[in-house]
């Protein structure tokens, strides 16, 4: 009934395009948000699926897609001789109560982003 939803599109005008996860967080005395985006997945022009790992240095995932962490967050450096190269993000809010449980909530969804070559 429902189709999927089409990339959006990023074109690379420079040698290469970064694109980092971000994440907000509030903490009060009775209850504490969060919020961000986060790089989950990387599939590269030959579909070759990847994951982020844990290395603060750069580390090549796939020719041309260069990938670290910083202050905890994936980082992905993406040169545009690799396009196409598709990345996935989820976006993420969570409130929790620590007094009114009922009035704790999450949600979480994906999208897709599609980076090619200018």
């Amino acid at each position: 009934m429902f189709g999927k939803l089409p990339d959006e599109v990023r074109r690379i005008t420079g040698e290469f395009a970064e694109l980092a996860s971000t994440s907000q967080y509030w903490s009060g005395s009775n209850d504490r948000s969060s919020m961000g985006e986060r790089i989950e997945e990387i599939v590269d022009c030959d579909s070759g699926s990847h994951l982020i790992g844990i290395a603060q240095d750069w580390q090549e995932l796939a020719p041309g897609i260069m990938a670290r962490l910083e202050q905890g967050n994936p980082m992905v450096r993406i040169h545009r001789g690799a396009c196409p190269v598709r990345v996935r993000l989820n976006s993420y809010r969570t409130y929790e109560s620590y007094t009114d449980w009922e009035h704790s909530s999450s949600s979480s969804s994906d999208r897709w982003v599609r980076y090619e070559a200018e």
